[in-house]
C-alpha cells in the first residue's frame, strides 16, 4: 500500500497538477509500462537473455530492464551501485541475490557459471517484475532530485526546465533515462576533473528549456566527460548518442 500510494504522488509530481485530477491507476500502470518498455529496449536491446550481463569493459554486472549495477567485494567505481536498492524495493527476489555484493569476485567467474538454473530463475524474476522495476527508477528519481534540490544554487533554473521537460512523454522519458543512464549529478565521486555528466549537469548546459535543447546539452556533457576520462572511454561514445537521439523520438 504504501508503494502505491509513494508512486501515485510521484506519478502526480510528474505530470503536473492539471493532469493529476484525470490520473487514473490504469493510466498510472501505463506509465509504468511505457517506461519499463524504453528502459529494457534502451538497455538490453530489446533481448531478455541481457536482463543479465557483464560488460567487458566493467567490473561489475548490470541486471533488469535498467541495468542496475550490482558492485563486487572490494570493487570501487564513480558510480552508485543501484541493484541492491531495487531488489530491496521490488521484494519477492530469489534469496541469493538479497545481498550487498555480487557473489562474482570477476568477469571471469560469472562467465564461467554459464546459465546456470540459478540464473534462469532469476532472469525469469527480472522480466516479471519489469513493472517494479519501473517504479523503483521512479521512486529514486523523485527522491534524489529532492535531496540534490535544497544545495542547487541555480535549483529555480534547474527546477523550471525539468518542469518544461516532463510535460511530453518523450520529454518525461528522457528526464527518467537520463537520470538512470547517468545519474543526478550531484555525486561528489561522478566526477573527473572535477567535472560531472549527470542530469543537473545537462539542465545546466541547456540553452532553451525544450527537448531538443536537453538532448544537445547532453551529448556535450557526454563528449566532455570522453575528454576528461583518465581512461578511453571513446567506444562509448556512438550508444551513448544514439541514445539520447531516441530521445527526440514519438512515443
Amino acid at each position: 500500500m504504501y508503494r502505491r500510494q509513494l508512486l501515485w504522488a510521484g506519478s502526480l509530481w510528474l505530470l503536473g497538477i492539471r493532469q493529476a485530477a484525470a490520473l487514473s491507476v490504469s493510466a498510472e500502470e501505463a506509465l509504468l509500462d511505457g517506461l519499463a518498455r524504453r528502459l529494457f529496449q534502451h538497455e538490453c536491446g530489446g533481448k531478455i537473455e541481457y536482463l543479465i550481463w557483464w560488460s567487458p569493459h566493467e567490473p561489475f554486472p548490470s541486471l533488469g530492464i535498467a541495468h542496475f549495477i550490482w558492485l563486487p567485494q572490494g570493487v570501487a567505481v564513480p558510480f552508485e551501485q543501484t541493484f541492491p536498492q531495487m531488489v530491496s524495493f521490488v521484494g519477492s527476489a530469489p534469496q541469493w541475490v538479497q545481498t550487498t555484493h555480487a557473489p562474482w569476485p570477476d568477469r571471469s567467474a560469472f562467465i564461467q557459471e554459464g546459465d546456470s538454473s540459478r540464473l534462469q530463475a532469476l532472469r525469469q524474476w527480472l522480466w516479471a517484475s519489469r513493472r517494479e522495476q519501473a517504479a523503483f527508477v521512479l521512486a529514486r528519481f523523485q527522491k534524489r532530485w529532492h535531496q540534490a534540490v535544497p544545495h542547487l544554487v541555480d535549483a529555480p533554473t534547474l527546477t523550471q526546465r525539468l518542469q518544461a521537460l516532463i510535460t511530453t512523454p518523450q520529454g518525461l522519458f528522457a528526464v527518467i533515462d537520463y537520470f538512470n543512464f547517468k545519474g543526478m549529478g550531484d555525486h561528489p565521486h561522478e566526477r573527473y576533473q572535477t567535472q560531472g555528466w549527470g542530469l543537473i549537469q545537462v539542465l545546466r548546459h541547456m540553452r532553451t528549456p525544450t527537448l531538443p535543447a536537453f538532448v544537445e546539452a547532453a551529448e556535450r556533457v557526454l563528449q566532455r566527460r570522453i575528454r576528461l576520462a583518465p581512461q578511453d572511454e571513446r567506444h562509448w561514445w556512438p550508444g551513448w548518442r544514439k541514445r539520447v537521439q531516441s530521445y527526440l523520438e514519438v512515443i
